[in-house]
This record gives C-alpha cells, structure tokens and sequence, in this order.
C-alpha cells in the first residue's frame, strides 16, 4: 500500500504529469473552475439562514462574510474530529465515536460562539434557527420549481416510512 502511494506521489509531483493525470481521467481546467464556482456558490447561499439567524440573535453586530466564514470553519472542524474518532476506533473502540458524538457538536457550537461573540446559548439559537431557516428555504425553493416545472419529476423527500399506505 505504502508503495502505491508512494508512486502516485512521484507520479503528481513530476513536471507536466498532473495535467496529463487530470486529462486521463477526463476532468479539463473548465470543470474544474465551473466545479469551484457551483462550490462557492452553494457555500454562500447555504451562508443565507447562517446570516439571518446569527443578525437576529445578535442583534445586527454581525456580517454576512463573517457567517460564511462561520458556515466553512464549523463544519470542517467538525468533520475533522468525526475522522479523527474513525481513526481512533482502532486504538480505544466505540468509546472514540461516543466522544465523536459529543465533542463534534460541542466544537461546532463554540465555532459559533467564537465568531458570532455569543455565549453557548446563542450559539445553540443560531444553530437551530439556521437549520430550520435552511428547511423553510429548501421547501420553499421546491414549491417554487415545483410550480415553475410541473412536468419534471421531483423525488418524494419524505422520511417517513409506509407513508403511502
């Protein structure tokens, strides 16, 4: 495994040879910066309930490049720490995802705290308006589509189970 790695290194790090491993496996430079585009796009627009639930739970101190940068910081720090109790899960067992499960939220919340300068209730506000402010949204936007494109077929995002019978 180590030699595989090893050898896809020398392979990135040799002149010329990443353009021709990105063309091989069919990506072009306009993919990839219309891949980066739609990227920061959806970023900014998830940033949107980040924005208004952190405006009016602090009372308007904040601005809408300090929620985005609130909306990267959190959930990369969060993924960070779920990735690290999967590496863990060797070394103490279940006990790592446990800790995963409580320290991830946890770290979230003080990302919130630190940026939007709350304390841990209002971060747990802004947390929770900004996800319910993201489902009005979403179910908003598809209302809308749904009206705009009847004919296109939208799945059923409902979770609820037998929910046909």
């Amino acid at each position: 495994m180590i030699n595989v790695r090893y050898n896809i290194l020398i392979y990135l790090v040799q002149l010329g040879k990443w353009r021709k491993m990105i063309t091989d496996i069919g990506l072009g430079f306009i993919t990839i910066i219309l891949s980066l585009a739609v990227v920061i796009v959806a970023w900014a627009i998830l940033s949107v309930p980040v924005y208004i639930s952190a405006r009016v739970l602090t009372m308007g101190k904040i601005r809408f490049t300090t929620a985005m940068l609130a909306s990267l910081i959190a959930p990369l720090l969060y993924a960070v720490i779920v990735i690290g109790s999967l590496l863990l899960i060797d070394k103490i067992g279940i006990v790592s995802i446990l800790l995963a499960l409580i320290v991830a939220p946890i770290a979230w919340l003080w990302v919130y705290k630190r940026m939007f300068n709350t304390g841990w209730l209002r971060a747990l506000g802004i947390t929770v308006l900004s996800f319910i402010l993201f489902i009005v949204f979403a179910w908003m936007v598809s209302l809308i589509l749904g009206t705009i494109l009847p004919d296109v077929p939208m799945p059923n995002p409902t979770p609820i189970p037998l929910h046909n019978i």
